[in-house]
C-alpha cells in the first residue's frame, strides 16, 4: 500500500543549485525534519526508532544528501515516502 505524501511547506525551494541549469536539489535532511516536526514527533521519540542519539538525528538534518538505506528506514519509521517526494521534485524542476 502506498504510503500518503505530505509535502511541508519548506520542502518547496529547499535546495541548492546544480551546475548550471535550473534544477534545484531538495534538502533531504530538511525535508525529514520538516516531516517529523508535521507529524508532531519529537527528536527523542525519532533516536529512539532509528536506534541512535539525539546528536546523530540533529547531523541527519543538516545532511543535504542521504543514504538510500537510511533513508528507507526513514519512511517507514515515519510512514512518509521520501523517495516519491523527491522523485516528484526532480519531475517538477528538471523539466526539459
Amino acid at each position: 500500500m502506498p504510503v500518503p505524501i505530505h509535502q511541508p511547506a519548506a520542502f518547496q525551494g529547499a535546495g541548492r543549485r546544480i551546475g548550471t541549469d535550473a534544477c534545484t536539489m531538495v534538502h533531504a535532511g530538511k525535508l525529514i525534519e520538516h516531516t517529523l516536526h508535521d507529524q508532531g514527533r519529537t527528536v527523542t521519540w525519532f533516536a529512539s526508532q532509528l536506534c541512535c542519539t539525539r546528536p546523530n538525528v540533529y547531523k541527519i538534518f543538516r545532511k543535504a544528501n542521504i543514504d538510500l538505506q537510511l533513508l528507507w528506514r526513514i519512511s517507514l519509521i515515519l510512514g512518509h515516502d521520501f523517495f516519491r517526494d523527491l522523485s516528484d521534485a526532480f519531475a517538477g524542476e528538471c523539466r526539459a
